[in-house]
Order: structure tokens, then C-alpha cells, then sequence
């Protein structure tokens, strides 16, 4: 596990962080110092009682939407991909993979995978709406997704759905999701390839590109990674932005401390 951690400013210089209690924020920059490599905390009432905080403070910090929990009693950072890019060689993976089998990475946040369970006309299901705009753990629970697999009746993934509805070829949708589902497991998020086929989409839309010369979906999540060409401004700014979060949050945190 590593033995640094990063805040992100866009995440703990807002006002909404600001108004919580100062226990409440203190609290949660102890469970960013003692989460796993992927942003995943097994103790937090002994965390809670270690900070001198009270089960209000983790309530607050639940509501506010910066800890998501689940029925094991665990509880994931929910910007932690925000605060912390870690290089995928040097991640020790989570041993909580049944709480993160319901969960994806979208914009750095960690969501619930049955916020992106959608019917034929892209609404919602009646039986996965959330609740006063907060998602029932015990409803995440009860209808969990296989990254590869949605139901019986479907043989694509959730997340593949969301890649191909933006891809701008329809065809050989099933050699796709093999590809697909092989770059997965070469570390790559479906983030990266949702990001990935939208500049692609959009390319092919601003040049006017006629649909024989545009890739297939196979061709462009293929072992020779083509769609990394429209990843690669993000990752130039990896460090920059890393480093810029070293230097802004560190007397935010010492402060907090204080």
C-alpha cells in the first residue's frame, strides 16, 4: 500500500466541504490516510473512535455523498480517484472486491453500478430509483451487476452499453465487447474507454468522416491500442495535477490537524 495520500482542492476547498463541522472534515482526511490503494477503508467506526469523532460525523460525511457504505460495513472515498492517481503498476489491489463489484469510476467519482442500470427509452427502472436523491446500499446490494454480464437475458455489460451507444460504427458489436473486456482486464477503467470513444465519436463528427473508414470497435480497442491516441492529453497531465494537489492541500491538512 502505498504511503503518501493527495486531497484534491476540487474536492476539499469547496464550500460544501467547508460548512461540514470541523470533526466531520477531520474525519475524512483519516479515512483518506488509512483507505487501501483503491480507496477503500475496512474500519471505519475504529477509525471514527481513534479521530475522536462520532458516528454523526461519519453520517454527515455519508449524506454529503464523500463516503459511500456498504452493508459489510466497509465504506469506499468516493472522489478518491480524484484525490489519489496512483500508477496502475504500483496499486496493490483491494482484497473488497465484492463491494467494489458494484461500483464503477465515472469522472473520478466512485458511483454505484445500479445508477447506470437504464431501460430501452434511457430512463432509469422503476425498481432502481434512488430515494431522496440517495441510493439505497441495501438496493446496490440486491440488484449487484457482473462487470461482464447484466442478466440472463443480456450478454453485455452495463458499462459496454454505455461505450457502444457512443461508438460511431455499429457493427461487429460482439467482437467489440471481447475486445473490450480484454483491454479491462489489461487495467485499463471503462472511463478510459468511454473517454476514449467520445473524442473518438467526435473527430469522426467535426471531419465528416464517411462510416467505411471509420474503425471498428474491435480494430480500435484492439491489443495494439489505437484509442490511447485520444487518451494521452490526460495523462500528460497526470503529474501536473498531482503536484499541483501536494502543494495545495498540504497546509490545508496540516491546518485541519492543528
Amino acid at each position: 500500500m502505498a504511503s503518501r495520500r493527495m486531497f484534491s482542492v476540487d474536492v476539499v476547498c469547496t464550500d460544501k466541504f467547508l460548512e461540514m463541522p470541523s470533526s466531520s472534515q477531520a474525519l475524512y482526511f483519516q479515512f483518506g490516510m488509512n483507505a487501501d490503494d483503491e480507496g477503500f477503508v475496512s474500519a471505519p467506526k475504529q477509525i471514527t473512535r481513534m479521530a475522536n469523532a462520532s458516528d454523526d460525523d461519519l453520517r454527515i460525511l455519508v449524506s454529503k455523498g464523500y463516503v459511500i457504505p456498504f452493508d459489510s460495513g466497509i465504506i469506499v472515498m468516493k472522489h478518491w480517484n480524484m484525490n489519489n492517481q496512483l500508477r496502475k503498476d504500483r496499486i496493490k489491489k483491494t482484497a473488497h472486491k465484492e463491494e467494489k463489484e458494484l461500483l464503477m469510476v465515472d469522472n473520478g467519482k466512485y458511483i454505484e453500478l445500479s445508477q447506470y442500470v437504464l431501460s430501452d427509452d434511457n430512463q432509469m427502472p422503476t425498481n432502481c430509483q434512488p430515494s431522496d436523491n440517495q441510493m439505497s446500499v441495501k438496493l446496490a446490494t440486491q440488484y449487484s451487476i457482473d462487470k461482464y454480464s447484466i442478466d440472463k437475458d443480456n450478454k453485455y455489460s452495463v458499462c459496454f452499453e454505455s461505450f457502444w451507444k457512443e461508438y460511431p460504427r455499429k457493427k461487429e458489436k460482439a467482437k467489440a465487447y471481447k475486445a473490450y473486456k480484454a483491454r479491462i482486464k489489461d487495467g485499463f477503467s471503462e472511463v478510459d474507454l468511454l473517454t476514449a470513444t467520445r473524442r473518438y465519436a467526435e473527430e469522426c463528427r467535426q471531419k465528416g468522416t464517411e462510416e467505411r473508414y471509420i474503425k471498428l470497435g474491435a480494430t480500435f480497442l484492439s491489443a495494439n491500442t489505437p484509442f490511447i491516441d485520444y487518451l494521452e492529453n490526460e495523462k500528460e497531465n497526470e503529474d501536473e495535477a498531482n503536484n499541483q494537489n501536494r502543494r495545495k492541500t498540504a497546509d490545508l491538512y496540516r491546518d485541519m490537524l492543528n
